[in-house]
Protein backbone atom coordinates (compact mmCIF):
# COMPACT_ATOMS: atom_id res chain seq x y z
CA UNK A 1 0.00 0.00 0.00
CA UNK A 2 2.79 2.47 0.56
CA UNK A 3 4.26 1.94 -2.38
CA UNK A 4 0.95 2.65 -3.98
CA UNK A 5 0.90 6.09 -2.47
CA UNK A 6 4.32 7.02 -3.24
CA UNK A 7 4.46 6.18 -6.93
CA UNK A 8 0.79 8.34 -7.11
CA UNK A 9 2.81 11.25 -5.79
CA UNK A 10 3.65 14.09 -7.99
CA UNK A 11 6.45 16.69 -6.97
CA UNK A 12 6.11 20.35 -7.40
CA UNK A 13 8.38 23.01 -7.16
CA UNK A 14 7.02 26.14 -5.93
CA UNK A 15 8.19 30.06 -5.55
CA UNK A 16 7.68 32.54 -3.21
CA UNK A 17 4.44 34.20 -3.15
CA UNK A 18 2.60 31.58 -5.50
CA UNK A 19 -0.66 30.70 -4.88
CA UNK A 20 -0.96 26.74 -4.46
CA UNK A 21 -5.42 27.46 -4.37
CA UNK A 22 -7.76 30.05 -3.65
CA UNK A 23 -10.51 29.29 -1.08
CA UNK A 24 -13.93 28.29 -2.84
CA UNK A 25 -11.46 26.19 -6.00
CA UNK A 26 -12.77 22.27 -6.09
CA UNK A 27 -10.15 20.18 -4.32
CA UNK A 28 -8.71 17.93 -7.10
CA UNK A 29 -5.03 17.48 -5.18
CA UNK A 30 -3.98 16.69 -1.31
CA UNK A 31 -0.17 18.80 -0.29
CA UNK A 32 2.53 18.00 1.56
CA UNK A 33 5.20 20.17 2.05
CA UNK A 34 8.42 19.02 2.44
CA UNK A 35 10.72 22.67 2.65
CA UNK A 36 9.80 26.02 3.73
CA UNK A 37 6.54 27.56 4.98
CA UNK A 38 2.89 28.26 3.31
CA UNK A 39 -0.14 30.88 4.41
CA UNK A 40 -3.50 29.85 5.07
CA UNK A 41 -5.59 33.09 3.99
CA UNK A 42 -9.18 33.42 4.96
CA UNK A 43 -10.76 36.58 3.70
CA UNK A 44 -7.19 38.81 2.91
CA UNK A 45 -6.04 37.92 6.46
CA UNK A 46 -3.40 35.32 7.24
CA UNK A 47 -4.81 33.07 9.87
CA UNK A 48 -2.11 30.14 10.38
CA UNK A 49 1.11 29.10 9.13
CA UNK A 50 2.06 25.73 8.12
CA UNK A 51 6.16 24.80 8.23
CA UNK A 52 7.17 21.86 6.34
CA UNK A 53 7.28 18.85 7.45
CA UNK A 54 3.35 19.80 6.83
CA UNK A 55 0.46 18.72 5.06
CA UNK A 56 -3.04 20.53 3.62
CA UNK A 57 -5.90 20.39 1.28
CA UNK A 58 -7.26 16.74 2.02
CA UNK A 59 -10.63 18.48 3.66
CA UNK A 60 -11.94 19.56 0.64
CA UNK A 61 -11.08 15.72 -1.20
CA UNK A 62 -12.89 13.73 1.95
CA UNK A 63 -15.40 16.18 2.24
CA UNK A 64 -16.22 16.83 -1.39
CA UNK A 65 -16.57 20.24 -0.74
CA UNK A 66 -14.80 23.78 -2.22
CA UNK A 67 -11.61 24.48 -0.49
CA UNK A 68 -12.26 26.67 2.41
CA UNK A 69 -9.23 28.74 2.36
CA UNK A 70 -6.50 30.32 -0.18
CA UNK A 71 -2.79 28.91 0.70
CA UNK A 72 0.12 30.62 -0.24
CA UNK A 73 4.03 30.27 -0.37
CA UNK A 74 5.72 32.12 2.27
CA UNK A 75 8.91 30.41 1.72
CA UNK A 76 11.05 27.79 0.16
Amino acid sequence: EKLAVVKALTEMTMNEKDLIFQKGEIGEHFYLVIEGQVSVIKDGEEVNRLMAPCFFGERALMENEPRNATIQVVST
